[in-house]
């Protein structure tokens, strides 16, 4: 049996676990990304492995339109990323 300490529970407020990290990213004329800059240094993308597309929440006030692309980079990374469709800004993806 557990003993009860009789103390007071405190509720946090939620917070959202890996937030997407701005990122600056050079696209080709077909918007496929060429390089992303990430901790001030720039990395060319040597493969992109998959691209998918996500829209939803389309009925609320801030919709959600996103191209994500897993890339690998030069120096043998692969990470995710994505553009806002709606900002145009690019996020990097922590899983």
């Amino acid at each position: 049996m557990v003993k009860n300490t009789r103390k007071k529970k405190s509720f946090n407020p939620i917070l959202p676990l890996n937030q997407p990290i701005p990122i600056n990213v050079y696209e080709s004329e077909t918007l496929s990304p060429i390089s992303i800059t990430l901790n001030q240094h720039t990395l060319n993308v040597s493969s992109l492995e998959e691209t998918w597309e996500i829209i939803d929440e389309w009925w609320k006030p801030n919709p959600i339109e996103r191209r994500y692309h897993m890339v690998i980079l030069e120096n043998g990374s692969r990470i995710t990323i994505f553009v806002d469709l709606i900002t145009g800004l690019w996020f990097r993806q922590i899983a």
